[in-house]
């Protein structure tokens, strides 16, 4: 998989692997899987302590058009299992 740099971040558009951005950053990939699963952990906790405070928040925020919670949930499982790999 490539990644693409924001048009900010360079003149040209640039593809790197998920291995250059990693040591583009001074990281690996397994600290990074760390820190992407302790967020989605810490995002299903709150969904699942608060089941009602989430949809609705889910709600709200796809009745504004606006990406919700749940879609980061989507998210973040996706990115860890791609790191994971």
């Amino acid at each position: 998989m490539t990644i693409y740099l924001s048009p900010n971040q360079s003149t040209t558009r640039n593809l790197m692997t998920i291995d250059e951005v990693l040591e583009s950053d001074n990281a690996i990939g397994g600290e990074a899987l760390l820190q992407l699963d302790t967020v989605l952990e810490l995002l299903e906790a709150f969904q699942n302590r608060y089941p009602h405070t989430f949809q609705h928040l889910c709600t709200e925020a796809i009745a504004t058009g606006e990406m919700s919670l749940g879609d980061s949930i989507a998210a973040l499982a996706w990115a860890t299992h791609y790191l994971a790999q």
